[in-house]
């Protein structure tokens, strides 16, 4: 499996997740306390947003639809399919953990973005180059399928 193949579908995931969140999150900044200034308010809300967005909501969502299915809409742009040895969805169970290593090791918690996480997807294409798979994919013992 080519790398930028599975980076492309996940850059792809990311940019509807945002959407998403910029959507049905918005109505949530009423929940702010009323004492701040509009520039605190912003901050604040796009900061706790960030950090429950990445570290919460995403991997879980993530790991719903690929647990399932085996591929999200970005996999399934990008012809990627994640499935265990027999072919099938991995479970949703493993599907949120691979998301979570993804998170840890593949990214590197999106902490000092672009930095850490672009040293850390480094360090994961040379691993795939090497040996043929990820970190998190062998931690859940998956396999990935290039549809085209």
């Amino acid at each position: 499996m080519r790398p930028w193949r599975r980076f492309w579908s996940r850059t792809f995931d990311t940019a509807i997740f945002w959407g998403a969140t910029a959507i049905f999150a918005s109505p949530l900044q009423t929940l702010l306390p009323a004492g701040l200034s509009v520039e605190e308010r912003v901050g604040v809300f796009i900061l706790a947003t960030f950090f429950a967005a990445v570290w919460i909501v995403m991997p879980v969502a993530n790991g719903l639809v690929c647990g399932t299915n085996g591929f999200t809409l970005g996999k399934l742009l990008f012809g990627v399919r994640i499935v265990d040895r027999n072919g099938r969805p991995i479970g949703i169970v493993r599907s949120i953990a691979r998301e979570y290593r993804v998170l840890f090791d593949g990214l590197g918690l999106q902490l000092f973005w672009p930095i850490i996480p672009l040293h850390r997807l480094a360090l994961a294409q040379e691993d795939l180059w090497r040996t043929q798979t990820t970190r998190w994919d062998s931690y859940v013992n998956v396999c990935l399928y290039r549809d085209r």
